[in-house]
């Protein structure tokens, strides 16, 4: 019955002209017969297709080559099936094909390797797949290519110089792969790239400082890979930049406080490298980000008050690093932070603000190994969303408040501070590694004092009654 409705929505759409020229079926959950849905659909197909859309459905096994007959073929769609096997190498003698999408299947072996080399291929999407070997050396031999989606497939190797020099790219992504060599200087000439998505592969080397050039950049991911030496200043040219994320490499030096030129920039991830210095003031002019990632640096100094201008910012980690002074006063304006606030492994210092109780929206909270002192604010158990909140290893002391939020909560995030309790325990929490200067000075002083002044006295009584006696 499914099948014969199929036939059905396939002629009503194809057979209004004297030939077919288009076939378009998404969507449908209808195919779980292998290849005989091809084999149904072969009826159809003429020398004169054009569009052939067979995405999103069930579709099994290997793609037909007789699809590489299909001389008239413009656009080829077989995304997010169930499709294995190698693609047919007769879909690279398809002089006419533009826009060819495969991805989300489970396709495997090398990209054909003269895809692109006889054709005006605009379009090639073959992400998510298990495909292996080089990126073929022709995609753009006509100067055509305007997006390039090969990410999340095994594919090695280097960038080839055909794609370095690909002036009409606009989308670059080669993500989750295994790519190598270095972030080539040539890409800075793609004027109209406003995607380049390198992350996790086996880069390395300078960031260049001509990656500046990229003005009409929008997305630049460079995370886990091992890239070394500094951010370049001349970040802070790409001022449409919108997410920007060199996590999980070898990254150093301070960070440039050109980057606050980025105005437009939603995702800022920085976190796991080297990163020394204070944090610039100038971060807080990014008044459009969502997420700030600097977590697992060196970064030293005080946490900047201009951070309380990021209104937009849901998600804020800082962990990790040696940021030193109070928790900023300014931080009780982020009333859009919702995932979390996470400040812990610092060497913070001072109470924990109450006016931290106004982030309405936050779902965790992580203050834990810091040098924070005093009594936890009663406004923060308060926060009706908190789902964690790690306070242990610190200093504080007095009565964990008798809250729902806190009562639902381990012991384990109050923890390592001295004379902290818990309303129900019997003793307070022991210290097991508190931060706390070195005072025993102090008390070996106050005795020695009490002796002499002991000593003193007696000393000046019997002086007394020498005298008295006299």
């Amino acid at each position: 019955m499914h099948r014969k409705l199929v036939h059905l929505y396939l002629l009503l759409i194809c057979t209004c002209k004297h030939f077919i020229i288009y076939i378009h079926l998404m969507a449908f959950t209808i195919f779980q017969c292998g290849t005989s849905c091809f084999s149904c659909i072969n009826k159809l197909l003429t020398p004169n297709l054009r569009l052939l859309h067979l995405f999103e459905n069930l579709l099994l096994r290997s793609i037909p080559e007789e699809l590489g007959q299909l001389k008239q073929l413009r656009n080829l769609d077989l995304s997010i099936n169930h499709l294995t096997g190698t693609i047919p190498l007769g879909l690279q003698s398809l002089t006419f094909l533009e826009d060819l999408q495969l991805f989300y299947n489970h396709l495997e072996g090398d990209i054909p390797p003269l895809i692109g080399a006889i054709s005006n291929l605009r379009i090639l999407d073959i992400s998510a797949n298990n495909l292996s070997g080089h990126i073929p050396p022709q995609l753009c031999k006509f100067q055509k290519l305007i997006f390039l989606s090969l990410g999340s497939n095994r594919l090695s190797g280097n960038i080839p110089d055909g794609l370095k020099t690909c002036k009409p790219l606009i989308q670059l992504m080669l993500g989750d792969n295994q790519l190598m060599g270095s972030l080539p200087v040539e890409l800075s000439k793609l004027q109209n790239l406003s995607a380049l998505e390198l992350y996790q592969n086996q880069f390395s080397g300078l960031i260049p400082l001509e990656v500046g050039k990229l003005m009409n950049l929008k997305r630049l991911l460079l995370s886990n890979n091992y890239f070394f030496g500094h951010i370049p200043p001349e970040i802070g040219q790409m001022e449409g930049l919108v997410a920007f994320n060199v996590s999980s490499n070898r990254l150093s030096g301070s960070i440039p406080r050109e980057l606050g030129n980025c105005i437009k920039l939603q995702r800022l991830d920085l976190s796991r490298n080297s990163f020394t210095g204070n944090l610039p003031e100038e971060i807080g002019k990014l008044v459009n980000l969502e997420l700030l990632k600097l977590s697992d640096n060196r970064l030293s100094g005080p946490i900047p008050g201009s951070l309380g201008s990021l209104s937009r910012l849901t998600e804020l980690q800082m962990g990790g690093n040696l940021f030193n002074g109070s928790i900023p006063l300014e931080l009780r304006y982020l009333s859009a932070l919702q995932i979390s606030l996470n400040i812990s492994h610092n060497a913070l210092s001072g109470t924990i603000p109450g006016d931290l109780g106004n982030l309405q929206m936050l779902e965790s909270m992580y203050l834990n190994d810091n040098r924070l002192v005093g009594e936890i604010p009663t406004s923060i158990g308060d926060l009706s969303s908190l789902n964690a909140c790690n306070l242990s290893n610190n200093n504080l002391v007095g009565m964990v408040p008798n809250t729902p939020v806190f009562q639902s909560m381990d012991s384990n995030n109050f923890d390592g501070n001295n004379g902290l309790c818990r309303v129900g325990s019997y003793h307070c929490h022991p210290s097991s590694t508190p931060y706390s200067p070195n005072t025993s000075w102090i008390k070996e002083g106050s005795s020695r004092e009490k002796i002499v002044s002991i000593t003193s006295v007696v000393v000046g009584l019997v002086s007394l009654m020498f005298i008295v006696g006299v």
